[in-house]
């Protein structure tokens, strides 16, 4: 069981454009941001929103629709991946784009392994 020190509280997130100072929340480090990632697709997002395959694939149908070409599943997650990409950015401090960022990755790589269609 991860003790709270362990995590970062993202409830608290605010982008550098918010304040003067730049922005920290205690002592980050990549196994605060790995272990957030994870309790992040592993806890309430898991409950609330299903299995990750399933709505991918919800997702990616829609978008291919849209867009009128073949959308995989994990290329909906690596699309995700590269909106934090994109906002990171614009608020590089912002640490809730990079725990996103990484659950995201995370999820890309599951999807592709599970995914029967690979594409």
């Amino acid at each position: 069981m991860r003790k709270p020190e362990d995590m970062i509280d993202l409830s608290h997130t605010i982008s550098r454009k918010d304040v003067s100072e730049p922005f920290m929340i205690g002592n980050i480090d990549r196994d605060k941001i790995l272990n957030s990632a994870s309790d992040l697709i592993n806890g309430q997002r898991a409950k609330d929103y299903g299995d990750a395959l399933e709505m991918h694939r919800r997702i990616a149908a829609g978008w291919s629709e849209i867009l009128g070409v073949n959308v995989s599943p994990a290329q909906v997650a690596l699309c995700m991946a590269w909106l934090k990409i994109a906002r990171l950015v614009e608020t590089p401090d912002h640490l809730d784009s990079f725990v996103d960022l990484v659950a995201y990755g995370a999820l890309a790589g599951e999807i592709q392994h599970r995914d029967p269609k690979k594409g």
